[in-house]
């Protein structure tokens, strides 16, 4: 597709992840801590979840569609999955977590409310950084490709974090 234009409105769109199914969240929250679970149920919950959150989208009218984030943990985190030289290192965790500690947390944390993923630790960027496993994008790709062709929306995009929106989420060890 190529970018549309319109004359006649503002095209609409949405920031951000979309609500992820119970049953994905369990599966998701069962894959990162190392649980056993069903890798079958995992992928066809995460293509129904995507299907689900784009059709969602069309029939609201909403015209720039999203995979919603569906196969994500998180917006910026799940990177360490799919890039190699960002893992895991015990030294920089409390760094990364009180990066995304904001203000009104610390000064109120009687509103704050848990959620799956919130114990989950920051990664850090540990070695030079390249691409390690396609597998997982093209698995995206090919979801969000059958959920948009159904849809048939004004266009789509699948959203992935830059380097600069990483930065407070990835500690940066190496350079």
């Amino acid at each position: 597709m190529s970018l549309q234009r319109s004359t006649d409105r503002i095209l609409t769109t949405h920031v951000g992840s979309l609500p992820r199914p119970p049953q994905l969240l369990d599966l998701m929250k069962a894959k990162l801590t190392g649980s056993a679970y069903d890798h079958d149920a995992y992928e066809r919950c995460i293509r129904s979840a995507v299907a689900e959150s784009v059709r969602k989208q069309a029939d609201t009218g909403i015209d720039i569609l999203s995979d919603g984030e569906q196969s994500k943990p998180s917006y910026a985190t799940y990177v360490k999955h799919r890039i190699a030289g960002i893992d895991m290192d015990p030294s920089v965790v409390e760094r990364g977590q009180n990066a995304m500690v904001s203000l009104d947390r610390l000064e109120h944390p009687d509103y704050v409310t848990a959620t799956n993923f919130s114990g989950t630790a920051f990664p850090a960027c540990l070695g030079p950084l390249s691409y390690d496993d396609r597998a997982p994008l093209d698995r995206d790709l090919a979801h969000f490709r059958a959920a948009v062709d159904k849809a048939g929306p004004t266009e789509a995009f699948m959203p992935a974090p830059s380097p600069g929106i990483l930065t407070p989420f990835v500690v940066d060890t190496y350079y």
